[in-house]
């Protein structure tokens, strides 16, 4: 017997967010996507394609697991997000789950130019970025915690990149989200 009813879904907001509609094809690039892929892949249904792309080798058991849990199907393809290895033309969303700061060491602006060639033409990139919080919570960083990138900054970087109508959608509990069109 349940006590205490089950509350929302801590991903609400990035599926929201996502805007994923039954049928689609839907990819994600970067780390910790599998449980939101999972989320996503009940949205787009038995029609639709729902991959995650990672290159550590504990992510494929990340996604099997979260996939299972939540009754779902997500595909797992290892590999990098600066070399994708998808067709171009081939999603209809691309989500960016924390990879463009994790690149920032690197060229933040190759994820997101992989991104736009695996897209249709028309097709949305999503990007969930840590954002900067206001306030005491935004002056307390632990050491561990990878370094946030301010939404003006991903906003220049999808329009170097080639993203057409680049926006902010919100800045939300520490994550922003971003989208710009193919």
């Amino acid at each position: 017997m349940k006590w205490f009813r089950e509350g929302p879904s801590p991903h609400q907001t990035a599926v929201a967010m996502i805007g994923a509609k039954a049928g689609q094809r839907v990819v994600f690039i970067g780390p910790g996507s599998a449980p939101l892929a999972a989320q996503i892949s009940l949205v787009t249904g038995l029609n639709g394609r729902v991959l995650v792309v990672d290159s550590r080798p504990e992510s494929e058991s990340e996604v099997e697991s979260a996939a299972m849990n939540a009754g779902a199907l997500v595909e797992f393809e290892r590999g990098s997000s600066v070399m994708l290895p998808l067709d171009p033309d081939a999603f209809d969303i691309a989500v960016l789950h924390g990879e463009l700061s994790a690149a920032a060491i690197h060229d933040a602006r190759l994820p997101a130019d992989e991104a736009r060639r695996i897209l249709r033409p028309g097709g949305r990139i999503v990007v969930l970025e840590r954002a900067p919080r206001a306030g005491m919570f935004g002056a307390i960083r632990r050491p561990d915690t990878p370094k946030k990138m301010e939404p003006a900054v991903v906003i220049d970087l999808l329009k170097s990149a080639g993203f057409l109508a680049v926006r902010l959608l919100a800045d939300t509990e520490g994550t922003a989200y971003l989208e710009g069109r193919k």
